[in-house]
């Protein structure tokens, strides 16, 4: 008899690589072991589907419903969920659709996507307490230069060479024609901070200097590395304005000596 982590294994293989070797111990009643697993094989199919429509309502009204089931098919058999929460599922569709070939033609669908996953996992993100001021400003200025600054849960990072802000924006409302955007290749690279903020999500557009040392900083680099790495790609970066906004707007949760 095979063990139980063994039978899991298998019937997930089953669900979503078609292998039968599950199909022994699924007998009884009026169906075959194979009608059954066929029936467990399209619901699960169906909720994942659904799942990822309700992630990517705009990448979905772009290529129609059609496709992206046709999408979602291709994906799933790849991406088993590794979570028992479906609020977890569906992170590598981005990049799924930037070599999916029949999304070839659409060209800013995977960043389009990637907003789309900013989104969902910022406003599923937990929370932080409030950004203590307070303790920074006790702290002697030769101090600030080493210090590691961590970002709210909810913060996530996107760029693009495509307006996906605007083409987000024309197609989130099902209910309005969208309007007309034009592509064009030489359009300058866009920075965005998507954070939830006092229960809502929000998208704020950045320089390149302010995505760069907020990058940086989230990664673990200490305050002066990560302004000098911002400064040297926008020379006119302000430290001081960094700060004062990126707390104001509580981008920042907190500090502590690296």
């Amino acid at each position: 008899m095979p063990t139980l982590r063994k039978l899991q294994k298998d019937f997930t293989a089953h669900i979503f690589c078609g292998d039968d070797t599950v199909l022994d111990i699924v007998s009884g009643g009026a169906l075959s072991p194979a009608e059954r697993m066929h029936i467990y094989h399209n619901n699960s199919f169906l909720t994942l589907t659904d799942t990822l429509r309700g992630i990517y309502p705009v990448v979905c009204r772009l290529v129609d419903t059609r496709f992206f089931s046709y999408a979602a098919q291709a994906f799933i058999p790849g991406h088993p969920p590794t979570s028992g929460n479906l609020h977890d599922y569906g992170a590598a569709f981005p990049d799924f659709l930037a070599d999916f070939a029949p999304a070839q033609t659409l060209p800013y669908l995977p960043d389009v996507a990637r907003m789309e996953w900013a989104l969902h996992a910022a406003y599923h993100a937990p929370d932080a307490p409030p950004f203590d001021v307070e303790a920074l400003l006790r702290l002697p200025p030769d101090a600030y230069a080493t210090l590691q600054f961590s970002l709210h849960p909810s913060c996530r990072f996107v760029e693009s060479p495509y307006p996906i802000l605007h083409i987000w924006n024309a197609h989130r409302d099902s209910a309005r024609e969208p309007a007309s955007i034009t592509l064009t290749e030489d359009a300058a690279r866009a920075f965005f901070l998507v954070q939830r903020i006092d229960r809502e999500v929000q998208v704020h557009p950045l320089d390149q200097g302010e995505y760069i040392f907020l990058r940086e900083l989230q990664a673990g680099k200490a305050l002066e590395q990560s302004f000098k790495l911002a400064a040297s790609s926008q020379p006119n970066t302000d430290l001081q304005q960094l700060l004062i906004g990126n707390v104001s707007r509580a981008t920042l949760s907190g500090f502590h000596p690296s």
